[in-house]
């Protein structure tokens, strides 16, 4: 998480004091968090919102968290969807796998849990996303040169070129290379035989 782009974290949660601790947690720990009571009002947030992660209650009113992970996750692919719920199962666990969440945190739950869970999950997604390629590295030097003397790393050839006379190109083996490209790249010093 950056401070430039906040990771934009909308809690959907029908009871009130939870929804409020959290949400404002979450905004003092860095994250842009805003809230929803019920599913409606989650999926209309979404809708109107570009947001990184749903903190999602399963026991909502109007419409229960998995229809409500559902249509998100039909909706919005690349959004994650974390479970916070009261009433755990392992059924619900599995149902809500199912329908798209990549956590599931059972309340009451510490904020730095749910923090922790929120980081990791980014985290993943965001090494799990094709990188931007870069430009290709500027190709290496390869030519050499101190007064008449030109040097062709990678054609590994060394060309003469005296002011009175043509110029002479010789071809040298990957030693015969290394060495006078260390020569030239260090005029006027005096250098062991190491």
């Amino acid at each position: 998480m950056t401070a430039e782009c906040p990771v934009r974290v909308l809690v959907v949660e029908d009871e009130a004091h939870t929804r409020r601790a959290i949400v404002r947690a979450l905004n003092l720990l860095g994250y842009q968090a805003t809230a929803a009571c019920t599913g409606k009002e989650a999926l209309a947030a979404l809708a109107s919102v570009p947001y990184d992660v749903m903190l999602l209650d399963l026991q909502l009113p109007e419409l229960n968290g998995v229809a409500v992970m559902e249509q998100a996750h039909t909706a919005y692919p690349e959004l994650l969807i974390i479970v916070l719920t009261a009433y755990a199962s392992t059924e619900s666990a599995i149902v809500a796998v199912r329908a798209g969440a990549v956590d599931y945190l059972i309340k009451p739950c510490r904020i730095r849990k749910i923090e922790a869970t929120i980081a990791r999950a980014v985290a993943q997604r965001n090494e799990q996303r094709p990188r931007a390629s870069s430009p290709p590295p500027p190709p290496p030097v390869t030519m050499v040169a101190q007064g008449p003397l030109a040097l062709d790393e990678a054609r590994q050839e060394a060309t003469l070129t005296p002011e009175d006379a043509p110029s002479v190109t010789v071809a040298l083996t990957s030693d015969e290379t290394a060495l006078l490209a260390y020569l030239l790249t260090h005029p006027e010093t005096v250098l062991s035989c190491r």
